[in-house]
């Protein structure tokens, strides 16, 4: 009976000495948080754009266009197939009426395809490719093709995807909390072309594309 107790009391003490682990680890988080608050609601500010919480096709677009701007590239087209964005109800319905589909996180990062046209020269463009690398929204080429015409000029053709994230939680800001030097250095380089527009009506130029 004593070995047991002893036994039943050694296990107490180690259950405490895990869950104080646990408490200091979340205190550290939070202190850190609020040390470095200033800092991370500029990237998180940043980060909004660069990912933002539904389509926002205005202000790519805008971007496209000042960036071509810059490098004189003459755009002829540009599209956004803009798919209407399904509410976590909508998502839930459709899981339940199909058993066999897998389960949809709310948060999960979204696609919405572009495609574009311009016309130009070989250096220009490698410019504009150089911008789209470092512009403040996440996107990337499925296909780029190249036309040179007999008079030299270059017709590019560009299918790609922009990227959104549908919801994010306190629970991911908190799991992603870590970041490192590097990691704001990628942010805080993040360039924004032309005006911003946003996805709110409450400031700022509204986004045309918007899905109502």
């Amino acid at each position: 009976m004593e070995t047991l107790r002893n036994e039943t009391k050694h296990w107490g003490i180690e259950v405490v000495r895990t869950e104080l682990k646990e408490i200091e680890q979340q205190r550290d988080i939070l202190l850190k948080f609020r040390s470095d608050k200033t800092e991370l609601n500029s990237i998180y500010e940043k980060m909004n754009t660069y990912l933002p919480k539904d389509v926002n096709g205005g202000d790519f677009v805008t971007q496209l266009e000042a960036l071509a701007g810059q490098t004189n590239q003459n755009q002829t087209e540009i599209s956004l197939k803009i798919k209407k964005t399904k509410t976590a109800e909508d998502e839930t319905a459709a899981a339940k009426k199909n058993t066999a589909a897998a389960p949809v996180s709310s948060g999960a990062i979204k696609e919405n395809d572009f495609s574009l046209s311009q016309t130009g020269n070989f250096p220009d463009l490698l410019k504009f490719v150089q911008g789209m690398e470092i512009m403040s929204r996440l996107n990337t080429f499925k296909n780029l093709s190249l036309i040179l015409s007999t008079d030299n000029v270059l017709t590019t053709k560009i299918d790609g995807v922009i990227y959104y994230k549908a919801e994010i939680t306190i629970e991911d800001v908190l799991a992603n909390l870590t970041i490192t030097d590097k990691d704001k250095e990628k942010v805080n380089d993040l360039e924004h072309f032309g005006e911003i527009i946003t996805s709110s009506q409450t400031s700022g130029r509204s986004d045309p594309f918007a899905v109502q």
